[in-house]
């Protein structure tokens, strides 16, 4: 960037400053990255560079769609993918019309999202890529998982050049993945898609990369806990979702911009259902059942996991399963650290209800 202002290029100096936006959004700098490409952008107009400006009103627009700035977004857009039209840029054009039919479905208009996908080519290429994941958008609008597997085929099957950093990888595919899991969540493969939304979890939070899409990865497995009835761990990734808008609202500069990020996608989250009588006492007692806390009552008594299975109606195995589980829950290594701990809990002198549901 400062060798093409030194040498007054000011198209080098425009692409510079979008590619320096790009990564500085990437690495969670969204401030700094949104001022970098509104600097391209004038750059680009200052000179009357028709397909920078292009480039720079389609990418400001895919920053403001990030943020959920979705008025913002459909401005930049329109104009990016006119000015793309004018010149005749394929690649800007289906950029362009990818990231607007993104925000129409962001805005529920599922009608004007299609007219600008419908004619894309069928035939696969690169430049395609935004339109394509607008397509699958479009298909888990409508809860067409079949669907979104057999678009989502051709980007899943990109094989990056080994020169491409892991950041420019994951931009590509990360969505990809998120959507896949999206589409097995449809389809009630919720094993499937847990294991492949945390992997896409992981890659961002081990790389430091794309933390703006980890809300979304974490709302997705979320509501494939919910799908597969794990109330408990639908809460947990509701939960980290809440925290990723947190962290990305502290980190934009702009208030206004940061407070109607905060609300847009907090609404997204589902919101806590309060726990039943039987959650709230597995949650005040470390997690254990309610057959775990009974023999816990009963091993603070000093009996053997013999005295034990006759007091319970068990068979000794199951009494030995039992205080396994309690000592890797509770992190504890003794029978006496549980008697202890029972004791404290006040689960030892309690009446002990001997059903086991």
């Amino acid at each position: 960037m400062s060798l093409a202002r030194d040498i007054g290029w000011r198209s080098g100096e425009a692409y510079a400053l979008g590619t320096l936006g790009f990564t500085l959004f990437t690495l969670g700098h969204y401030g700094q990255g949104l001022a970098a490409r509104k600097q391209s952008l004038e750059v680009a107009e200052a000179i009357e560079h028709p397909q920078w400006m292009a480039g720079g009103h389609i990418f400001l627009g895919q920053i403001y769609t990030e943020l959920l700035a979705l008025a913002e977004a459909e401005a930049h857009l329109k104009e990016g993918l006119a000015l793309a039209k004018q010149v005749g840029s394929s690649w800007f054009t289906w950029v362009g019309a990818g990231g607007l039919a993104s925000v129409y479905i962001w805005q529920g208009d599922l009608d004007a999202a299609e007219k600008l996908l419908v004619d894309a080519p069928e035939t696969w290429q690169p430049s395609l890529f935004a339109t394509r994941l607008a397509q699958i958008e479009l298909a888990l609008a409508r809860q067409d998982g079949v669907g979104m597997l057999e678009l989502l085929r051709e980007i899943l099957n990109i094989v990056a050049p080994p020169e491409l950093a892991i950041g420019a990888v994951m931009f590509l595919k990360g969505p990809a993945l998120t959507l896949q899991g999206q589409a097995l969540t449809l389809q009630g493969r919720w094993a499937e898609a847990e294991q492949v939304l945390r992997q896409v979890a992981g890659l961002y939070e081990t790389h430091g990369i794309c933390h703006h899409r980890l809300w979304r990865i974490y709302l997705a497995l979320g509501e494939a806990y919910q799908a597969a009835s794990q109330a408990e761990r639908a809460a947990e990734a509701f939960n980290a979702a809440r925290a990723h808008i947190q962290t990305l609202a502290s980190a934009i500069e702009d208030e206004a911009l940061a407070e109607n990020f905060r609300r847009r996608a907090t609404a997204m989250i589902p919101p806590a259902q309060p726990l039943t009588l039987r959650q709230a006492a597995k949650q005040e007692f470390g997690g254990l059942t309610r057959r775990e806390r009974q023999v816990a009552a009963v091993v603070a008594q000093g009996l053997s996991n013999q005295e034990i299975a006759h007091e319970l109606v068990v068979s000794v195995k199951t009494v030995e399963a039992h205080v396994t589980r309690i000592l890797s829950k509770l992190g504890f290594s003794s029978r006496a650290q549980i008697a202890a701990w029972a004791v404290d809990k006040g689960l030892a002198s309690a009446p002990q209800d001997l059903d086991s549901r």
